[in-house]
């Protein structure tokens, strides 16, 4: 019943394993925020905002997120999250709402019985048309004047009306003594296409003639751009294999940003190989022919077409001779000479099994090219270089220098971390045959408190070491009990807890170490000196 199940199957089993690792990264990192979360926490809840963020941002399962908190003897504000995420539900509603072919509130009602825009702009440069309606403040009018932002809507057009992922038109529209200037193009489904204006000078009335003429160099940019995708798309069919199919793209004069069905990050080379073959049909100046035709003509002929979208009994193909056909309602140049060059900016993770590639053509690879440049002058000058000859080699000897300065540093830093612990060690208070260490550490951070608390664990197996940071109005607790003083009943987690509440703080962990939060500066230094008597009521 599904026969493209079968002749995907090998995609289809790749995106699963990609799924599963993916998922798998995901629980890593949220678990670790959530610990950090805990951590820092100075009650019994987390509160509805992080599970949300949890959620929303990390994709970490609330399910989860509740299941750990359990586990610290905490719970979830389920209501704020709840609440936020019917929030987030409504935001993506209203976005849906608001995109695509019937953005304009209420065009469908207010156009009704408007006939469609005839579209001339894939020839005309400038289109003579009659004004047949004007929408102003959410209602139609006759007529409207200067500085009045309108909608409006003529019997013919140059203008692109935005859809297909390229932008609509922006330009002027001119009548006598009426001068409009045009911010943005769209349509509906009725193919009315509405010309976003506000009017410079004059006034202007249902049934006058006018001239619309877009920003042809704006276009211009707008054609390379598109042409740059069908290119693009083609190249990663031959190079990656069948399966890459366009799954979303924005076109404007600046960029083509590109998603495409892959399981996996492009490697350097085979990014070179698509950009390559890309600039090969560019230099080769190939004719782009326009084709209208029966879809099923268009089809045998191998034109792809968008996969889930909806088309008519005529479409309308691009071809650049046999190296793409596509089916295509957009603008695009007349030969692919006119593209200049291309140059892949980024590719990144659009989603999951989803690619993106953001290119630009034309002035933008020479501005690209320009700010490179400049770059390289600005790094030669900053290496005190006369030329960029030998920049590279250059620059490895600066970073290998760097890196050896680090390191030293990072001795220097192990052994007074060293030392720190020694004086600890041997300033620790004996209670009960075990030793206790405390310390408030200023500027440093939790990872820092690890190190010093694994440190005086190995060296000291008898130790409870309690170690504040102090970090601007914030402060971390880290609490670590030797294998000896494990034996004798001493828990990290529960200790950590204890110490942090008395700084109007929270938090716990595992027996052998645990972190906490203080929120309360000013009774840090009294939860400190009270952590003998903590320590003393645990010893079995």
């Amino acid at each position: 019943a599904y026969p493209e199940l079968e002749e995907k199957q090998a995609m289809i089993l790749k995106l699963i394993a990609v799924e599963e690792e993916s998922f798998s990264r995901t629980i890593d990192q949220g678990t670790q925020l959530l610990d950090e979360i805990i951590a820092k926490s100075s009650g019994s809840v987390i509160s509805g905002e992080d599970a949300f963020k949890l959620n929303d941002t990390y994709g970490f399962p609330i399910d989860l997120t509740k299941e750990i908190a359990a586990e610290h003897h905490m719970t979830v504000d389920e209501e704020t999250f709840c609440k936020q995420m019917q929030e987030q539900k409504d935001r993506a509603r209203a976005a849906r709402k608001n995109a695509g072919a019937d953005a304009w509130a209420g065009e469908s009602n207010l156009l009704e019985g408007i006939p469609e825009t005839e579209f001339l702009g894939y020839t005309e440069k400038a289109v003579q048309a009659k004004v047949l309606a004007i929408v102003k403040d959410g209602k139609c009018t006759q007529s409207a004047t200067a500085d009045d932002k309108i909608d409006l809507v003529l019997d013919k057009t140059a203008f692109y009306g935005e859809s297909g992922g390229q932008v609509g038109d922006t330009g002027v529209i001119r009548a006598d003594d009426v001068v409009l200037k045009v911010s943005d193009t769209t349509k509906n489904h009725a193919k009315n296409f509405i010309h976003h204006c506000q009017i410079q000078a004059g006034t202007i009335h249902v049934g006058d003639h006018v001239m619309a003429q877009p920003d042809w160099e704006r276009r211009a940019a707008i054609m390379r751009n598109h042409t740059a995708a069908h290119l693009l798309q083609a190249s990663l069919r031959k190079v990656l294999g069948k399966h890459v199919e366009q799954a979303g793209q924005f076109v404007n004069e600046k960029h083509v940003r590109f998603d495409f069905t892959h399981f996996a990050a492009l490697t350097e080379k085979e990014l070179q190989e698509v950009e390559k073959m890309v600039n090969q049909v560019i230099f080769s100046a190939i004719p782009v022919e326009t084709r209208q035709m029966p879809i099923e003509e268009a089809k045998k002929l191998g034109a792809m077409a968008l996969f889930g979208e909806k088309y008519g009994k005529i479409v309308r193909v691009v071809s650049v001779d046999d190296f793409s056909k596509e089916f295509c309602g957009g603008t695009h140049v007349d030969n692919t000479a006119k593209l200049g060059m291309f140059k892949i900016l980024s590719e990144t993770s659009a989603a999951a099994g989803v690619r993106r590639i953001e290119a630009v053509t034309g002035l933008g690879v020479y501005t690209l090219l320009n700010d490179s440049l400049k770059t390289i002058q600005q790094t030669a000058a900053a290496l005190k270089l006369n030329s960029t000859a030998n920049l590279s080699e250059h620059a490895e000897q600066a970073a290998a220098q760097l890196k050896q300065n680090e390191n030293e540093l990072e001795k220097l830093h192990a052994k007074l971390a060293d030392q720190r612990v020694k004086q600890l060690i041997e300033g620790a208070e004996t209670l009960k045959n075990i030793r206790v260490c405390t310390a408030k550490l200023n500027g440093t951070d939790a990872a820092g408190l690890r190190t010093m608390c694994d440190k005086v664990r190995d060296k000291a197996p008898d130790m409870v070491a309690v170690f504040a940071g102090v970090n601007g109005a914030k402060a971390n607790i880290a609490v670590a009990v030797g294998k000896d003083a494990l034996k004798k009943g001493v828990h990290a987690g529960k200790i950590a807890k204890a110490v942090a509440q008395l700084a109007g703080g929270n938090g716990g962990g595992k027996p052998d170490f645990a972190m906490a939060g203080a929120k309360d500066l000013t009774k840090l230094d009294f939860a400190l000196h009270s952590v003998s008597g903590i320590v003393s009521d645990f010893i079995e």
